[in-house]
């Protein structure tokens, strides 16, 4: 059973320097865009199609898959917060899910919204404080229209770490790493949520 929970955020949530993915970083007809290093070795990939935005053609779009009736978001380094604007074509009133998970694929929660008018803004963040968040899924009814997201905004809560450690004969060995007393790590493990000074 999850020990956290999402919780709805609106617009102005993300501060001015947070990461953004506005889809204009791949061709019109990519599919499945995979971003690396936005923020350190963070790798994000998208299961969709950017496509050209008839509203705005000098601003692509991500677009859902006709199957599933989704998008999914997976982040290598889990975040604490996800946000992003997005509408259906033509508009169309609907409810929608997004579901959070973390890196164990099981469903730390979800938060229901309904969408009004063409674009709006919707975002999650996790209720513990945490850097939980590895997978967003958008889920939508069959038969809408497909749903287009503008822009991916994310967070990380400070004091996240990851460390890789060498050479391979130390790992071999079965060397690990912790922080000031912690539990130890594997190469590669990450960290999250660490007082400062730690």
């Amino acid at each position: 059973e999850a020990d956290a929970a999402p919780v709805n955020l609106g617009p102005g949530s993300f501060a001015p320097s947070a990461p953004v993915i506005t889809f204009d970083e791949f061709p019109v007809g990519t599919i499945g865009p995979v971003y690396t290093n936005i923020v350190e070795n963070e790798t994000i990939s998208f299961l969709g199609e950017i496509v050209s935005d008839p509203n705005s053609s000098s601003s692509p779009v991500l677009m859902s898959l006709q199957q599933p009736y989704a998008i999914y978001i997976y982040f290598s380094v889990p975040v604490a917060a996800v946000g992003f604007e997005a509408g259906f074509l033509p508009n169309y009133t609907n409810e929608f899910v997004i579901l959070a998970y973390d890196t164990n694929d099981t469903i730390l929660g979800h938060v229901t919204n309904t969408f009004v008018n063409n674009d709006e803004y919707f975002g999650l963040s996790d209720s513990s404080g945490s850097n939980l968040i590895s997978q967003i899924e958008v889920l939508f009814s069959p038969g809408t229209p497909p749903l287009q997201i503008d822009n991916v905004s994310f967070a990380l809560y400070p004091g996240t770490l990851e460390a890789t450690m060498e050479p391979a004969g130390a790992l071999a060995a079965g060397a690990q790493w912790q922080v000031d007393g912690g539990a130890w790590q594997n190469s590669g493990a990450v960290v999250s949520s660490l007082p400062a000074g730690n």
